[in-house]
Parts: structure tokens; sequence; C-alpha cells
């Protein structure tokens, strides 16, 4: 499973998902684990340290991993045991994810490391995780005087530099959009926006990455260089201590008020996604608002699928005709003010659409109110 990874060289891949901290499987069904790093097993580890930290672990690891691009480097060629290689992982800004973790104290060093220079800066990480008792060196709960005076130490710096933006509704002015779902405000802050998903334009996969083009290039019409509202739900900041909120543009002369987060959404340049189960102020309408895209595709949803058509060399698309349901119909919106749409063999998602009616012609479908999606 692992034979398409060469010795001592750095590749790049997209990581599908994480599994019980230990195994990373990307996109291509490559799995690996983490090398140099003895991680949570999961909540039913017997050490109680390690246990005790077992789901932020995993929660950190799937937002800095899944779905992102990384850099792999598998440093020996020996079949480990249960086939599944160690590998030496690099995330954005070319961070080494085991050093890192080692650092914050998510796990304990494995000398499994060749480099002697790799496994010094290993041992390194883990001991500073020790000396301040972060992670699995804080005991659970028990003796953590210093990591928590270290946390109180950065929020006392970010409430003084800062301290505004922890009120309800805060203001602020957009400097520079960094991808389709996050910002940085005129004083340094990062802000991302709560309750959507975007990939990143730098996505290996084709359609995904223009999905992140078209969403950042969407996202910097709407808000840069304009000043914002930023108002709070119940998560205040990410794993990165990004800024998690809602984005208002107050009214103008020339515009009514837009709600950033929603906008995007609506006008198909991010998905409806949430984190923490915590924020629900305006999870229904997101979850409606992404059904009625779904439905009659939009934004980024069109424009990514036909760029990827395009460069199919003008080949002939094979239409499949589901004879039990000719033209699929489908109702979204709400009761009193439905969204009819109907679907033809020659629409992209003609085949893997769920219908609700069925017509036998166009003109059936257009005299029950249904309109056609192209």
């Amino acid at each position: 499973m692992n034979i398409g990874f060469a010795q001592n060289q750095w590749e790049e891949g997209t990581v599908k998902e994480v599994t019980k901290n230990n195994f990373i499987r990307l996109y291509d069904e490559n799995l690996f684990r983490l090398m140099g790093i003895d991680l949570p097993q999961g909540i039913f580890d017997e050490r109680q340290n390690y246990k005790c930290i077992a789901r932020k672990t995993h929660r950190l690891l799937r937002l800095l991993l899944e779905h992102k691009n990384i850099k792999i480097k598998k440093h020996s060629l020996d079949l480990p045991e249960y086939g599944v290689f160690p590998q030496q992982v690099k995330i954005e800004s070319s961070l080494d994810l085991a050093e890192f973790l080692l650092e914050e104290g998510y796990g304990s060093f494995v000398p499994e490391v060749e480099n002697k220079t790799l496994f010094r800066r290993y041992e390194m990480a883990e001991k500073i995780a020790r000396d301040e008792q972060l992670g699995i060196w804080s005991h659970c709960g028990k003796n953590q005087d210093k990591s928590i005076n270290l946390r109180n130490w950065w929020g006392d710096q970010f409430r003084k530099k800062y301290g505004q933006f922890l009120a309800p509704v805060s203001v602020g002015r957009v400097k520079e959009v960094f991808s389709g779902q996050s910002l940085v405000l005129d004083n340094g802050l990062k802000v991302r926006l709560l309750g959507i998903e975007v990939p990143s334009p730098q996505d290996q996969r084709p359609a995904f990455a223009c999905f992140g083009k078209y969403s950042k290039a969407y996202l910097e019409s709407l808000v840069l260089d304009k000043q914002i509202f930023l108002e709070r739900d119940v998560s205040e900041f990410d794993e990165q201590r990004h800024l998690w909120r809602y984005i208002t543009i107050p009214s103008s002369r020339n515009q009514k008020e837009i709600f950033v987060n929603q906008k995007m959404i609506e006008d198909g340049f991010a998905r409806n996604f949430w984190l923490s189960e915590k924020d629900v102020e305006f999870r229904k309408d997101f979850e409606q608002i992404q059904e009625q895209v779904w439905q009659d595709p939009k934004g980024a949803w069109l424009y990514c699928l036909d760029e990827i058509l395009e460069k199919e060399d003008g080949k002939e698309k094979e239409l499949i005709l589901d004879q039990t349901c000719p033209i699929k119909g489908n109702i979204s919106g709400s009761k009193s003010n439905p969204t009819k749409t109907y679907h033809t063999p020659a629409s992209r998602w003609y085949k893997n659409l769920k219908q609700e009616v069925c017509f036998n012609t166009e003109k059936e479908a257009e005299d029950a109110g249904f309109r056609k999606v192209k």
C-alpha cells in the first residue's frame, strides 16, 4: 500500500482522513503514521495522561491535516509492524508536524529517527513540553501551574492588544484575504469565517484548487479594504488562534447590509461546515441555503466543473438516462415559497441526483411549474 513513497525524498500528497490519531490516509489511499512520536491511541488508551488529551489531539490533527496538502518523507524501506510505514510530515510553511506536536505535549518521542539532527530536534521539542508541563506531561489537571500560567499569559497579551475584539460585536477593517474563509485585519488580527469551509487554492486536486481560487477572489471582492462587523457565537478561536466570527458588511448608500458567511454559501463559493456543535445561531439557515445551492448549483460549483470539462479535450459527454425517471424533479426552499427545478440527462448532476418527482418530458415538468437546471 505504501510502495509509492521513495526513501529520503520529499513527496507531496493530500490527506483524506486521520484515523485514531495514529494513521493518516491520503486521497491516493496510501496509509502511514507519523514518524518519531507516540500519540494517544484514542479514548481507550490505558495510559491516563494520554487518554485525557486523546479527543483534543484527534480534533487538532483533523484540523491540521484533513483535505490539506502535505509533504512526506520516508526514512527507511524496512517493512515495519503492521505494514504501515512511519513518515516525516511537513505541513503549511514547512512546519515539521511531529516536532510541533512534541513541543506542544501531544505525544512522546520515539527514537526511530535515524537522522541525528532530526533526532536531537525531536528530543529537544519533547523537553520543552516536559519543562512547561504541557499536554501529556500536565498529568491531566494535576500540577498544571506552568501551562495555566502560559495560557493566561497569552490571554493577557491578546487582551492588551485586541481586547475589544472579545466583545459580542466588534469592528475592524480588512487588510488582506488569505483564502475564501480567512482574512487579516489592518491591526494584524487573523479571522476565520464561522460556519463555512473552502478548499485551498493550492490543493493538488484540480477541482478543489479551482474552487479555492474562485472563493478567495469572491471574498476579496466583498470585504477587501472595507470596514466589517465581527459577531461572536460560542467559539472564540480555532487551534491556530484565529478568531471564529460571523462577518457583516454594514449598509451604505449604494448597498444593503451583507452577511458575508451566508453569502459565500448562497452564491456558491463555500460549503456549509461547523467544527463545533456549540455554534448554532445560524446553523439551520446555512444548512437550508446549502441544500438549495446543491439543487441549483452556482458560483464555484459551476465554474470549476466547467473548467474540468473543458480540459477533457472536447470529449463527448456520455448521457446516462435513468429509464425509471427520464426527467428528475426536485423541490427546495420553504413550504410557503418552494423552489422547483428539474434535471435532464444532459445536466451534470442528473446521474447522482435523488429525485423527488419524475416526469417523462420537459414540457410535463414545466407545466407542473418546474424550472430547468442547465
